[in-house]
């Protein structure tokens, strides 16, 4: 399930200048996901260091997967379809036109 919008505010403030304002919005709920159940828990960990930006800086450590043996070897990839992934997503743009 997605849910969608957008509202648009324009005023025109002088001959030829126009300011406008649009609120983006979309939130997902539901949404399928795709996970191979045939994989051996991982053995080792990894760690990342992010040294910039908005999140940074900080160490992110995740499980690796290495080429060990499936549970059932008789098979590759299992792959299971999950309904459980949620997003949002929420965005401003101003605008000034003048002409």
């Amino acid at each position: 399930m997605i849910q969608q919008g957008d509202l648009v505010l324009e005023r025109e403030v002088a001959h030829n200048t126009v300011v406008s304002a649009s609120y983006l919005f979309s939130f997902g709920k539901y949404l399928p996901n795709f996970v191979d159940t045939n994989l051996s828990p991982p053995t080792v960990n990894r760690s990342i260091q992010i040294v910039d930006g908005p999140v940074g800086p900080q160490v992110w450590t995740f499980p690796y997967y290495l080429g060990s043996a499936r549970p059932n070897p008789a098979f590759g990839q299992i792959q299971e379809m999950r309904s459980d992934i949620s997003t949002k997503y929420n965005a401003l743009c101003c605008r000034l036109t003048a002409g």
